[in-house]
């Protein structure tokens, strides 16, 4: 007979944790994960952080920056600027994922 490595109580078969060890070891996972609501997502910093994401990202879809900034995301391989919509669009879509990755964090 083996014996439980938490409680030393003899175990019958091949178990390796009694069932008052092994639901206390493993009550953490049966919880389930609650999902952030918007509100709480909705922070100073994500927010910044949207609009800062957003601004560039528009900036650098739209425009020809390798004049004026000196990290350019693509380097040369730009060779024509997106429409308005959709540079506004991309940006946006950027700017979103960023939100998302950023609010989902632990804090």
């Amino acid at each position: 007979m083996s014996r439980c490595p938490d409680c030393g109580c003899y175990l019958p078969d091949s178990q390796t944790l009694c069932k008052g060890c092994y639901d206390a070891t493993y009550a953490e996972l049966d919880r389930s994960t609650r999902w952030k609501s918007f509100q709480e997502r909705l922070t100073r910093t994500n927010v910044l952080l949207f609009l800062g994401t957003f601004t560039l990202g528009f900036l650098e879809f739209r425009f020809d920056t390798r004049d004026y900034f000196p990290f350019n995301l693509f380097g040369s391989y730009r060779y024509h600027l997106m429409p308005t919509k959709t540079a506004a669009l991309a940006a946006f879509v950027l700017a979103s994922i960023s939100f998302y990755v950023e609010s989902g964090r632990r804090r």
